[in-house]
């Protein structure tokens, strides 16, 4: 991994050489995310104050915008060098280039295709390895202490595709026969997302693959209660058929090839560290 490392799946935060980087005061801070979230596009100074405070920006925005990129060029480049990072100034907008360095967004997002194609070549076990790898990468709120359209939207685009990784992490461990490491992850998904329905659909699905039918059943009810109350909705024909094989049955536990019908597509660690949940840490601050 490189030494220069910015982080967005959280608080807004950098390091050099693994010590952090003061980038300043919380607007300061949310300047940096946008160029991040933008890396290498140019931001015009209306889009950045926009970007920061809507349609309540002060009367002297686009000055205190300039005053950000001042202070961050110069706080940033003296620490890494011009070579590594540059702020530069185009026709009226900010352009962000980075040289050897990671972003975690970026990170995440490339070890979830390399997930989401290895489990399509059938190669699942990688796959598993991959999405713990990018699960592991959130550390809390994405881009936390924004409050912006701008930043409501960003933060919902890639809380989604965590929930996504979530999801098919949990089946692919399902179809491995490892419904047990599924579980915990699945229970405090749907603890922060109760109104995403295959986050339930997958939880009891590992519960009745575990043998605790009563726990699946009850699960079930959750869901149901949930999204009566919310929606206004019962659950979906496929969520309702996994309760009623259930009922059907008191020895049901789904066959592997289950998994793969209820979903559809939507560095490497050591699997025996799948189970450990310090992997989500900040979950709850998550939501």
């Amino acid at each position: 991994m490189s030494d220069l490392r910015f982080s967005l799946l959280g608080p807004v935060r950098a390091w050099f050489g693994g010590e952090e980087i003061d980038i300043g005061p919380p607007q300061q801070r949310a300047m940096l995310a946008v160029l991040l979230l933008r890396l290498g596009e140019p931001i015009t100074g209306e889009n950045a104050v926009r970007a920061l405070w809507d349609d309540k920006a002060p009367s002297a925005a686009e000055g205190t915008v300039r005053t950000y990129i001042y202070r961050l060029r110069h706080r940033m480049t003296d620490v890494v060098g011009a070579d590594r990072l540059a702020i530069r100034t185009r026709n009226g907008g900010y352009q962000l280039t980075l040289h050897g360095a990671t972003i975690d967004t970026h990170l995440f997002q490339q070890l979830l295709a390399d997930a989401r194609r290895a489990r399509a070549e059938d190669r699942l076990d990688e796959a598993l390895d991959h999405y713990y790898a990018c699960l592991q990468l959130w550390r809390g709120v994405p881009i936390a202490g924004t409050y912006t359209s701008y930043f409501s939207d960003e933060r919902e685009r890639l809380q989604q595709l965590r929930f996504d990784a979530v999801e098919e992490f949990a089946t692919v461990a399902i179809s491995l026969g490892e419904h047990a490491k599924a579980v915990p992850i699945l229970k405090m998904a749907v603890a922060t997302q109760p109104l995403r329905e295959k986050l339930w659909e997958v939880l009891i699905l590992a519960l009745s693959g575990l043998g605790r039918r009563a726990d699946a059943l009850a699960a079930y009810q959750d869901a149901r209660r949930v999204l009566k109350t919310e929606l206004g909705l019962e659950p979906t024909p496929a969520l309702r058929e996994l309760h009623r094989r259930i009922l059907a049955s008191e020895s049901f536990r789904p066959a592997m090839p289950v998994a793969a019908e209820l979903f559809r597509p939507a560095a490497s660690v050591p699997r025996s560290h799948i189970a450990d949940l310090s992997l989500w840490h900040g979950w709850a601050e998550g939501a």
